[in-house]
């Protein structure tokens, strides 16, 4: 299993919220013998790392995002990115999934 990006977005109008999602589901299609690691976790509108996290377990929370606001991060995990992803590739497969949107 590649990257996974997702959108933590924002609808309120009057409100700062704080987003998660569920990384357990984010990677639940992963085989069974295919274990999934340490995630690294980057900021895109930031142009930055943002840290990493054990595992795909438990919840991802992005805090204050600001009213009609967004941040878009991506997961890589920690096999995939020793690997060394081109970022085209990478940025190509976020350009298509965001298409779907």
């Amino acid at each position: 299993r590649g990257a996974v990006a997702v959108l933590f977005l924002n609808a309120d109008t009057n409100k700062t919220q704080d987003l998660s999602v569920d990384l357990a589901e984010l990677f639940a299609d992963a085989s069974a013998g295919d274990h999934i690691g340490a995630l690294t976790v980057r900021d895109v509108w930031q142009k930055a790392d943002a840290g990493s996290v054990a595992g795909a377990a438990g919840n991802f929370t992005v805090h204050a995002i600001p009213p009609q606001d967004s941040k878009l991060m991506i997961f890589t995990p920690a096999k995939q990115h020793d690997m060394q992803v081109p970022r085209a590739a990478l940025a190509a497969e976020l350009s298509v999934s965001l298409a779907s949107l």
